[in-house]
């Protein structure tokens, strides 16, 4: 299945109108169920809006994150089928090989509204196996973090081919492109990104900046933290619980990405001495 689709749309421009072909973020639901060691039938975990196209990084970042699993080695298969054992773009069926927390127990942050207790979230990611943060870098200069700023989204082919998706970047501290992964829905486009980082270059996260587009809300945070990623970039500005949750665990925090200007709202220590103005 396509990430993209062609649509007929009329463009009005200055008073003109002109038919003509599109293309679109394609969103459509997917299933994902878990299999255990002792179980006949998977059983259902959620469904979530995404982008079709890269759908086992998706899976294989969201279970982490979630701390459904600790390492990439206690996934089996993932296959795609329905409940007829046919195949079904989407319905993912993940095996596992080791016990996990019954669905039945799980709690997931549904959305920035739910209105949960910060310090409540923050003693959860506490509780999961985090990969470790690094305490000694990587160091990273102003001209690093500008220049990644000025050409993310000529690294973003499906934002410039639709204008509606959102995307996750890593790069080494020297502003060099690692992997960029893009969907309709934002956590998605990370869990992806962190779903195929541990996969095939895990080594990686505890030296990468993360970039992602929009707001650096608590969810992105929180996927952060758990990958281990010290240095995170947001176009947008950060939420309070997402800068305390930086804080917490010393992850660099920077927002409100522009072309020449930029916040650091945790984690200067990370930015290159001469880069630092005096802060009183």
């Amino acid at each position: 299945m396509k990430p993209h689709k062609a649509s007929h749309i009329i463009a009005c421009r200055n008073g003109s109108k002109t038919s003509r072909e599109d293309f679109l973020a394609v969103e459509e639901p997917l299933l994902i169920s878990l299999q255990g060691p002792e179980q006949t039938e998977p059983t259902p975990l959620l469904s979530i809006m995404r982008t079709p196209g890269d759908d086992e990084n998706l899976v294989r970042g969201f279970l982490f994150a979630e701390g459904i699993i600790d390492k990439q080695g206690q996934i089996t298969t993932i296959e795609h089928f329905d409940d007829l054992g046919e195949r079904d773009e989407n319905h993912l069926v993940v095996s596992l090989n080791e016990q996990h927390v019954p669905v039945s127990e799980r709690r997931f942050t549904a959305n920035s509204s739910c209105g949960v207790c910060g310090r409540l979230l923050i003693e959860d990611i506490e509780k999961l196996s985090n990969r470790p943060m690094n305490p000694n870098g990587p160091y990273l200069s102003e001209s690093v973090v500008l220049q990644i700023t000025n050409r993310a989204k000529t690294e973003q082919p499906l934002f410039e081919l639709t204008g509606a998706s959102h995307a996750a970047s890593l790069y080494s501290a020297n502003g060099e492109l690692i992997a960029v992964c893009e969907d309709i829905g934002r956590h998605n486009a990370l869990d992806k990104l962190i779903g195929m980082t541990l996969t095939n270059e895990p080594q990686l996260l505890a030296e990468a900046i993360l970039l992602v587009s929009g707001r650096a809300s608590y969810e992105l945070a929180q996927k952060a933290v758990r990958a281990g990623i010290p240095v995170m970039l947001a176009v947008g500005a950060p939420s309070s619980l997402a800068v305390r949750i930086a804080q917490r665990f010393d992850m660099t925090l920077i927002g409100f990405l522009k072309s020449s200007r930029y916040n650091i709202y945790h984690g200067q220590w990370r930015m290159q001495t001469e880069d630092l103005p005096n802060v009183t």
